[in-house]
């Protein structure tokens, strides 16, 4: 059997949270190593169990060393995607960047596994978004159904839109509760709910306006009956959602 040697190429905050999963999970590998996709600190180490992780900057990477990449970047490292594909990594796209390419194949685990037959057209698996990922799965037990007109409202955290997101919260929140105001012009998030359609970062996400183009993917009969509504709403972690059938 061929060795594994998997990299996680994201930020630190994130591939952090990624070793911590994969230490928790059933899974194997020969080696693990990190790509700083944005430069980690001098102080920023990681560590797989007991052992140091070999942490790899972008500039002059040869991919082919890895033969498989857990890779969790925006849109703008599409490129840097594509060089690790075109080295022979098996890449799994976290953030569904790839999601629109022809054949590459969007998954929801044990739901479309079948899609995998074309994984070596390109060498990449795009992970749906996490709103299609829990709608297909709160749908798949009524697919014997006729289901006619499906409406979801997806309330999103602080999380969803990233850590600086987060932090927004904790400080808006923080000031709020201790009577300190804050900029007037500034977009108040604690304690409210927002239309997510209408977040000024929305047009930076990878995967903000193509739920139906990936829910095409996973379940293609259900997509032109499909309404998407989505809230980004004050809690920090934890995407819920609301379906109607």
């Amino acid at each position: 059997m061929s060795q594994i040697h998997l990299a996680i190429a994201t930020d630190f905050t994130l591939a952090e949270k990624l070793l911590e999963a994969l230490e928790n999970s059933n899974l194997t590998f020969d080696k693990v190593s990190a790509v700083e996709i944005e430069p980690f600190g001098e102080e920023q180490n990681l560590r797989f169990g007991t052992k140091a992780v070999d942490q790899f900057e972008l500039d002059n990477l040869d991919w082919s060393q890895f033969t498989h990449v857990l890779f969790a970047a925006p849109m703008a490292q599409a490129e840097t995607l594509a060089k690790a594909a075109q080295a022979g990594c098996i890449i799994l796209d976290l953030f569904g960047i790839t999601s629109l390419i022809g054949n590459v194949p969007v998954i929801v685990p044990n739901v479309n596994n079948e899609a995998l037959i074309n994984l070596r057209e390109h060498n990449i698996v795009a992970l749906a978004n996490p709103q299609i990922s829990q709608l297909v799965l709160a749908l798949q037990p009524l697919l014997d159904q006729q289901l006619h007109q499906n409406r979801l409202t997806s309330l999103l955290p602080s999380a969803y839109f990233g850590e600086e997101k987060v932090k927004e919260l904790a400080g808006q929140t923080a000031r709020l509760l201790n009577g300190i105001p804050f900029d007037e012009n500034a977009e108040r998030i604690a304690f409210d709910v927002i239309p997510a359609n209408v977040q000024g970062e929305e047009k930076q996400l990878p995967f903000s306006r193509v739920f139906e183009l990936q829910l095409a993917k996973v379940l293609p009969n259900l997509t032109a009956s499909v309404t998407f509504h989505s809230v980004q709403v004050p809690v920090f972690y934890g995407v819920s959602q609301m379906v109607s059938v």
